[in-house]
């Protein structure tokens, strides 16, 4: 089992939407298969952060961001705990941008940025659990969704999965409303 470090600023689809619904349905479906946690579906913008004023500077980037679109990608798998099975985020300049503005807001050193949305946590024996998920997937029309990034959640995510605890959301700029 491992082990979630510090706090992590996600972006999630609209939790009333489809999107969140089927991802939801999905990854509970693949943790119940495979015997492992079952999560919320989201995109880490930034994870294993431990910042003085965590909230105030969480608001400060989603004051920052406007809205934009996600659209998952591939599937992959790095045969490790977090990223047993994932989509790949289709790169954009505002999913970068919005990783870019997470580290200058919280002044931390940019790392590369590999954005994805998880779809199994767990240490799954073997390295087979693409090709037996993908019958699942191409059911639950995970590739090439796309959902709206309208918030920001501040997650704790100290401790087994289980136990992470959502602790705040911020809204983003409306495209409506610019």
């Amino acid at each position: 089992m491992s082990i979630g470090t510090g706090h992590s600023i996600w972006i999630v689809p609209p939790r009333a939407s489809k999107a969140f619904g089927r991802l939801k349905r999905l990854i509970n479906e693949l943790s119940s298969t495979y015997g492992t946690a079952e999560f919320d579906p989201h995109v880490t913008l930034i994870g294993g952060v431990e910042a003085d004023e965590l909230h105030e500077k969480a608001q400060q980037l989603a004051s920052r961001l406007s809205e934009f679109a996600l659209t998952l990608g591939t599937l992959g798998t790095h045969g490790v705990f977090f990223r047993q099975l994932f989509a790949e985020v289709i790169p954009t300049r505002h999913v970068s941008g919005a990783h870019a503005a997470a580290c200058e807001v919280l002044a931390l050193e940019q790392q590369p940025y590999s954005p994805h949305l998880s779809l199994l946590y767990g240490d799954v024996p073997g390295n087979h659990v693409a090709e037996e998920a993908a019958p699942l997937i191409r059911a639950a029309g995970v590739i090439e969704t796309t959902f709206l990034a309208s918030n920001l959640e501040l997650w704790r995510t100290q401790g087994p999965v289980d136990a992470w605890r959502l602790l705040a959301t911020y809204p983003l700029h409306s495209q409506e409303r610019q």
